[in-house]
């Protein structure tokens, strides 16, 4: 299905607001990519997947799942797919199928027939939706490494993924037997199914065998028969067709990509925020009712590791994956609990912290490692040394989990080295002791009692004498040890891990001790009282609540992207960083004067020079502004002349944060190079505008009226109407529809769009809507938009301004409103504007020429 031009610039508008650094968009031509279904159109689109969404984003995604209840999180993300609806063609079933750069280069490696043709459209093409130099960047390697789009195409790997689609196409799964191994019988073609065949088969032939294909579908050829010699002679040429050699050059792409995206990431980094989240979790923990801890306390003990423990504790140490850091490296095991004997190795626990250019870089450092003396189950192990390394984010999982062993660890008294990150995660240690955590230590018992009774089961007919006393002995204590920290736990306390006085005797003894089967059946159905009787207090406890069912995931997430933003920047615990780029100064008390300066500032640091600076669509210019408002300052920059010149990668966006800088309010100042934001304001991008519009300028005013008097003349008001629905669409869905207590100025980010669209459909003017909101909301009254009681909703809301930045239930009217709204301000089409592109392509290259300045 043939799409507009409309349709094509609809599509690649929502796919870039959709996915932040998209870096190549395009009709997937392959007959199989949109399922074979007639009417639909698929999509490939390849980004770069930005370092906010990968950071512990699979951590993220666990924890969420297990704070949600769920009993095992899923291992693998959603998948990478978005089905869009456009107004230009309503009945379009349009399916976009995108990949991170290094998923797209590993499928190419591997000859995926949709990233192979991908490769084989030009700049030129109605096909391509979107592409940025990146992407040229990378046929230009592919060609310089001699493997071209069309030898990719050639090769064996691509070849057999086609021909191979095209044979299965010829048979279907034999439905007269069940079962595995049923077989396949020949399908029956339709002509849908005969033209698939043949646009696959095509892809692999000759100039001889592509007439044959032609002829056959030009004569509706539906025989499986008459197909059949064709296709299995194109797959023997495939099969002897060059195999697709190591593209050495995707790597190196995607690694480049890597570094510029870290760097992008680096430089946007403002404050540490989250630091405190455990803090706050602990807080609320106990405000809950969940009390205080009743156990020991966590400073280490006085006892010392053995000279052979410390030795070893140091090679484990140097086991750390490069590009990490030590987190936390203890002895554990029964040294741990204070019940090790003569034959018990030496186990070691190690938690690193990999720094975040490692983890975001191309080869992140492993999540785990280990070693394990593969000896039978209470054998002596005397002198061997076993370990367990994991990254700090797959242990955090863990604890969310609330595995024994692994909480055992935040509890320990032993000597251990650790880090500020380790100690911020011991302030919240007790949060962790959750009913999820409490189950945990009970199937732990359960399963260890279990095996016990197996082992004398399977000694049934024997004499007395139980030869496996010593396995039982383990399970027995492994058991008891987990038996009484689970008891403390529900009880309201904390495990002590390490136990002491009568406790450890008892257990030692038991661990020890080698019984007769007449023992053990006895010492057996005691520990199975004793389960049965924690198994009850636990019911109690769950129907009581006086635990809490899980771990606060938003605390964990936020807390550990504190910990990678600190290693990114350098700042440990307790420490704040100063804003990158920033520079002694005198603040004004004026705060006109101080956004000024901090303008000059940002200009002198970052080399450039600001054309343009005007408040951002925000609270001052919609009039909704508060005690906490920040000042949300965008500009429009030049780098120097000579800059344009060379082949070096520009800057094109900035975003720099200044705590309490103007009037004790924060000032976010964010900028965008000019040609980037022309080009933005050729695409009708409504941010933009929405600078230009202001009433004055802090820099520039002569730019932003000459600016803004040519976008009233040529923005095209559907585009921009498209950009409008757009986001109140999406921000009602992701910030009220989905929240009970949304903060009360999502309404007004949901409702200042949508009435814009409300306004420019009956407006007929060539000027823009208002900028201020009860401006806007009177006009669109008048105008028959929205009832004299729907106006009255959002003017309560406007003129309630201290509510704004709280939480608070959702409003049902304003609701409503919203949802009338969205269906009656259906989305509009839009053409674009003859001439446009030469517009704004002869004003960049006059600011650039003009404004840049001369080194």
């Amino acid at each position: 299905m043939a799409l507009s031009q409309a349709a094509r610039l609809t599509i690649a508008l929502e796919l870039k607001q959709r996915l932040p650094r998209l870096i190549f968009a395009a009709v997937d031509a392959f007959p199989l990519a949109d399922g074979g279904k007639e009417g639909g159109v698929a999509v490939i689109a390849v980004r770069s997947l930005p370092p906010d969404e990968r950071l512990d984003s699979s951590v993220a995604a666990s924890l969420e799942e297990l704070a949600g209840g769920s009993h095992r999180p899923p291992v693998q993300l959603k998948a990478r797919q978005i089905h869009m609806q456009i107004a230009e063609a309503p009945s379009l079933d349009l399916k976009v199928n995108w990949h991170d750069v290094v998923d797209y280069s590993r499928l190419l490696q591997k000859g995926l027939p949709s990233a192979v043709e991908a490769l084989q459209h030009q700049q030129d093409s109605a096909q391509v939706l979107h592409s940025t130099h990146e992407w040229w960047e990378l046929k230009a390697a592919l060609s310089k490494a001699s493997a071209p789009e069309h030898a990719v195409a050639a090769s064996k790997p691509y070849k057999k993924a086609c021909i191979g689609a095209a044979i299965s196409l010829l048979h279907q799964r034999d439905k007269t037997h069940a079962g595995k191994g049923a077989g396949f019988q020949e399908a029956t073609m339709t002509s849908t199914t005969m033209q698939i065949v043949h646009l696959l088969a095509r892809r692999v032939a000759h100039e001889k065998e592509a007439l044959q294909l032609d002829a056959l579908a030009k004569g509706e050829e539906l025989s499986t028969s008459t197909w059949k010699p064709l296709l299995q002679r194109l797959c023997s040429a495939a099969e002897a067709a060059a195999p697709l050699p190591k593209l050495d050059c995707l790597d190196e792409w995607c690694q480049q990509l890597r570094e510029t995206d870290y760097e992008m990431f680096k430089q946007g980094l403002r404050d540490v925020e989250g630091q405190d989240a455990l803090l706050a979790w602990r807080e609320r923990w106990g405000a809950d009712g969940y009390g205080g801890l009743s156990g020991e306390s966590a400073a280490s003990t006085s006892s010392t590791l053995a000279k052979e423990s410390s030795d070893a504790m140091r090679h484990v140490e140097s086991l750390i994956p490069a590009g990490s850091e030590l987190t936390f490296l203890a002895q554990t095991g029964s040294f741990m609990y204070d019940l090790q004997v003569e034959t018990s190795d030496m186990d070691f626990s190690l938690i690193y912290q990999a720094l975040p250019d490692s983890l975001l870089s191309l080869k992140p450092p492993r999540e785990e490692f280990s070693q394990h003396v593969h000896q039978g189950f209470a054998s002596n192990k005397k002198g061997a040394v076993e370990y367990c390394g994991r990254e700090l984010g797959s242990f955090i999982t863990l604890l969310a989990k609330g595995n024994p062993k692994n909480v055992e660890l935040l509890f320990t008294r032993k000597p251990n080295h650790h880090s500020w990150a380790w100690e911020e995660l011991l302030e919240a240690r007790e949060c962790f002791l959750t009913l999820r955590c409490a189950k945990q230590y009970m199937g732990f018992i359960s399963e260890r009692l279990f095996r016990a009774r197996d082992l004398l089961k399977g000694s049934e007919g024997e004499s007395d004498e139980f030869e496996r006393g010593s396995e039982f002995s383990k399970l027995l204590y492994h058991a008891h040890h987990k038996m009484l920290d689970l008891g403390r736990i529900l009880r309201g306390g904390c495990p002590m891990v390490a136990l002491s006085g009568k406790e450890r005797q008892e257990v030692l003894e038991l661990r020890l001790r080698r019984p007769s089967r007449t023992d053990a059946q006895a010492l057996l159905e005691k520990a199975e009282a004793q389960r049965a009787h924690l198994a009850s207090e636990l019911k109690v406890v769950e129907a009581s609540k006086a635990r809490p069912a899980e771990v606060d995931a938003n605390a964990l997430n936020k807390w550990l992207r504190s910990v990678r933003v600190r290693m990114a920047l350098g700042v440990n615990r307790g420490a704040m960083p100063r804003p990158l780029g920033s520079l002694p100064r005198t603040r004004s008390c004026e705060e006109q004067q101080a956004i000024k300066d901090l303008i000059d500032e940002i200009a002198f640091s970052q080399k450039i020079k600001v054309v343009i600076a005007g408040y951002g669509i925000s609270s001052r210019t919609m009039g909704t502004s508060h005690s906490k408002s920040d000042h949300d300052i965008k500009c429009i920059f030049v780098h120097p002349r000579s800059m344009y010149f060379g082949l070096q990668s520009l800057t094109t966006t900035f975003k720099q944060h200044f705590p309490g800088a103007a009037g004790g309010c924060d000032v976010e100042i964010s900028g965008w190079e000019a040609r980037h934001a022309l080009q933005m304001l050729a695409e009708d991008n409504p941010a933009v505008i929405g600078v230009l519009s202001t009433p004055s300028a802090f820099v520039g005013e002569e730019w932003r009226e000459r600016l803004l008097q040519i976008a009233t003349k040529w923005t095209d008001r559907g585009r921009l109407m498209v950009h409008w629905y757009n986001h109140t669409r999406r921000n009602f869905q992701s910030y009220i529809k989905s929240n009970d207590s949304p903060l009360r100025k999502r309404y007004v980010h949901v409702l200042r769009p949508l009435l814009s669209v409300a306004w420019q459909r009956r407006e007929k003017g060539s000027n823009f809507p208002p900028l201020d909101l009860a401006e806007l909301l009177q006009q669109v009254t008048d105008l028959g938009a929205v009832a004299a009681a729907e106006a009255a909703a959002v003017s309560s809301l406007i003129h309630q301004v201290e509510e704004l930045p709280e939480a608070l239930p959702r409003s049902s009217q304003l609701d409503e409103l919203i949802v009338r709204l969205l269906q009656d301000e259906k989305m509009p089409s839009s053409k674009p504007s003859s001439g446009l592109g030469d517009v704004w392509h002869q004003l960049c290259v006059e600011m650039v020429s003009t404004a840049a300045p001369v080194e």
